[in-house]
């Protein structure tokens, strides 16, 4: 935070805060951008004609995307998007 951080500021000024502050890295940026991508391709799946087929199962299309785009495959018997 920047009030503990100005404690370590000789000259107690706002620089030295402010831009530790603003130097955070998040490990996970890539992994959340690949997750949005795949459920913007989904979301087209789910508002495409395939629903529209009687055996339509929202599980199976998800799965599916998961197999052949996702980081981590998906585990039978659950329903992630229910969640």
């Amino acid at each position: 935070s920047p009030t503990v951080l100005s404690l370590f500021d000789a000259q107690h000024n706002m620089s030295v805060p402010l831009r530790a502050a603003n130097h955070h890295k998040d490990p996970c940026h890539s992994i959340d951008t690949h997750t949005q991508i795949l459920l913007a391709v989904l979301d087209q799946e789910y508002h495409s004609s395939i629903p529209l087929d009687p055996v339509f199962d929202s599980i199976i299309v998800y799965n599916r995307l998961q197999e052949s785009r996702g980081l981590i495959p998906p585990v039978s018997g659950t329903s992630w998007q229910t969640q």
